[in-house]
């Protein structure tokens, strides 16, 4: 009982920590404030590299399923 009490208390509170570390702290309304995520940072673009990402995932797939394919060929 004690085990699960204390299984059941840190997962409650890895949980309950991940909402305030994404906690935004207050500021302006327009996000100009000291406390606001929004900034003049840069934009970052995100499908720059996508297809290289997208045809490295499809090699892997292909490299693991090949591998098991023959290993489980071998084991029969």
């Amino acid at each position: 009982m004690k085990n699960l009490f204390l299984k059941s208390y840190v997962i409650l509170f890895l949980l309950a920590s991940e909402f305030t570390l994404y906690a935004q702290s207050p500021g302006d309304e327009d996000g100009s404030g000291p406390g606001g995520v929004e900034g003049d940072d840069p934009v970052a673009p995100i499908n720059t590299k996508l297809i290289i990402l997208a045809f490295a995932a499809v090699a892997f797939a292909y490299y693991y399923f090949s591998k098991r394919s023959q290993r489980n060929l071998t084991s029969n």
